[in-house]
This record gives C-alpha cells, structure tokens and sequence, in this order.
C-alpha cells in the first residue's frame, strides 16, 4: 500500500525530525530525496522560501513532501512548495504550532490535502510507542495513507484541531519547559555549584536535573519556537508563576490546613490518573543510578 500511494517523496528540512521521516520513508520502499537550505546529513542544497533547480523539479513531481522546518519559513515554504507541487501529492508540515498554519486554507493549498504532524518526543527516542498528534489543514486519502504509515512504526496517532493542538500543547511543552528551565535558572543564580548539590540531591531534583540536560542537550531552536510561537504560551507562563506565587503563599504566610487544603485541591485534580503516575514515579527513581558518592565527613565547600 505505502509503496503504491507514495512511490517518491521530498523532505525539506535535514534535521532530527526530517532525517526521521526520511527514514521511515525509506524503510517502505518510498524513494526519499532530501533537501536543506545548508546541505547536510546526506540531504542537497535548497531553500523552500525560494525554490529553485533541482529542489523545484523534484517538489514538482513527488507523491509526497515533508516540510521539517523551523517555524520562521514554514508559512512562505508552504506556499511556495506547494504551487509547484502536483495537485495530488500529498504535503506534511511539522511545526510546533498549527494555528498560524490555518490562513493556507484560504491560499493557492485551500483544495489541497495538507497534514499537520507534531511528534511529541525528541526523534532520538525513536517513534514506536510515542504519541503523533495530527492536524488536517485539509484531509483527503493521502493523509490516511501517511497516517497509517505512522501507526505502521509504532506510532500513537492523537488527532486534534489546530486551536486544541495550540492549547493543548501550552500546557503540556510550553508550560513543561518554562518549569524546567525556571528551575535550572534559579540554581544557576543561588550560588551553589552543581555537583555539591548533587551529591545530597534527593531523586525529584535529580530527575529534574535529567529533565534540564535533556532540553540543553537539543537545538534551542526548537524550545524558542514552542515558547515564542504558540498563541497560548504566554498565558500558560502566567499561570506558572500564579502557582509559584500560591506555593509562596502556602509555604511561607498560612496555616497548616490551609497548605493542606491546597494540595487536596490538586490531589483533586489528578484524580484517578494520580496512582498509575505515582508508580511511573516510584519506578523512575528505582531505576536511578547511586548518586555520587561523598567520602564520610568530607566538606563539600567552605562557607
């Protein structure tokens, strides 16, 4: 099936998530021609906001073309790929954020199947058992096709409208990483070195720690997109600090029942999906290797 529906297909953008589409591509049987505005990783030399010899030509005659670019070029890419491609191809686009994408349903693409993707992992992770949330700028068979694709390597396909994806994915990354990166900010300003930390850290600060060498070890461009692209960003930020600014409270100017009342509200609203995440937890930090070790009485700094 996916070699019949996508005998040939374009993918512009030679980064983590365009080399894993290639690679998908490739592994049914689809030959895969890759293209990036600096050749890389195996991919040729072209620019999607200004299309020219060999990209144009094979834009021009591909089943199907995977836009994996920064966010920035995307809307123009979109257009300008799309008026040179065949009226049945197929085009894929991965931003971060979709609403922005929504105005090419009233452009030269309204009658033409266009597929938002957003892989909700970091490619290195590889696709088997993650979560794809797709968005149909405008659907039709080819989108099922690639679709199944997907599923096909694993893939758990979440469909969602762009606003739902953009709210959505507020909360879940751009609310997810400002907490992450507050945190590794606010250790970089208190004037305790890491690793003295480290060596007392409890499992939660070392999880959190993971959590921001997992984000500083991935392009920064990705994380800028997410927090500067996504309309509902700022607000999801706001309600971040609004928490902070309830744990102060809690923390520091109420009664204990009062702090007790607050975290029964959140008890509340984890609800039935607090046990199972309890145990992910609890598994989390018994896979954890030994913290570094500290010989008996040695000081970890002079005050």
């Amino acid at each position: 099936m996916f070699k019949e529906h996508f005998k040939t297909a374009v993918v512009i953008g030679a980064g983590a998530v365009g080399q894993m589409f290639a690679q998908l591509l490739t592994e049914r049987g689809t030959l895969v021609t890759c293209f990036d505005s600096e050749p890389r990783n195996g991919a040729a030399s072209g620019d999607a906001c200004q299309p020219s010899g060999k990209l144009a030509a094979a834009a021009a005659d591909a089943e199907l073309i995977v836009l994996a670019l920064p966010e920035r070029a995307l809307s123009v890419a979109l257009e300008r790929i799309g008026a040179l491609a065949r009226r049945d191809a197929l085009l894929v686009e991965t931003s971060s954020v979709k609403t922005p994408l929504e105005s090419i349903k009233h452009t030269v693409l309204r009658d033409r199947e266009v597929l938002g993707v957003n892989p909700m992992f970091a490619p290195s992770a590889g696709i088997a058992g993650h979560v794809v949330v797709t968005v149909h700028h405008g659907a039709g068979p080819a989108s099922t096709c690639f679709e199944q694709l997907l599923a096909a390597h694993g893939a758990r396909l979440v469909a969602l409208s762009a606003e739902r994806h953009d709210r959505m994915t507020a909360l879940v990354q751009a609310l997810g990483h400002a907490a992450i990166l507050g945190f590794a900010d606010a250790l970089a300003h208190a004037g305790e070195p890491l690793d003295d930390l480290l060596a007392i850290a409890p499992p939660p600060f070392r999880v959190l720690m993971s959590l921001v060498a997992r984000m500083l070890g991935q392009s920064p461009e990705v994380y800028w997109d997410i927090q500067s692209g996504n309309p509902h960003a700022i607000q999801a930020r706001a309600l971040l600090a609004d928490g902070v600014d309830r744990c102060n409270e809690a923390g520091g100017t109420v009664p204990l029942a009062d702090f007790e009342t607050w975290l029964a509200q959140l008890t509340r609203y984890g609800g039935p999906a607090l046990p199972a995440l309890g145990t992910d937890c609890a598994r989390l930090f018994a896979s954890l290797p030994p913290s570094k070790s500290v010989a008996a009485n040695e000081p970890l700094g002079v005050d």
